[in-house]
């Protein structure tokens, strides 16, 4: 068994910075490879920030 590599993620109303951030990791290393854990700040997510949390459900 592969250890994970854990990984975590800090935004601060910048959705689209953390999905391009994804898309390039998971672009160059298999997605299993992670546990990725996002933190962010608790507001009423907007239509870009939801998008972000569906494409990316893990």
């Amino acid at each position: 068994m592969q250890e994970l590599i854990s990984n975590v993620v800090s935004a601060k109303k910048a959705a689209l910075e953390v999905a391009a951030y994804l898309q390039s990791l998971y672009k160059h290393f298999p997605v299993e490879l992670f546990q990725t854990r996002i933190l962010c700040r608790v507001e009423p997510f907007g239509e870009e920030q939801a998008n972000v949390i569906t494409k990316f459900p893990e």
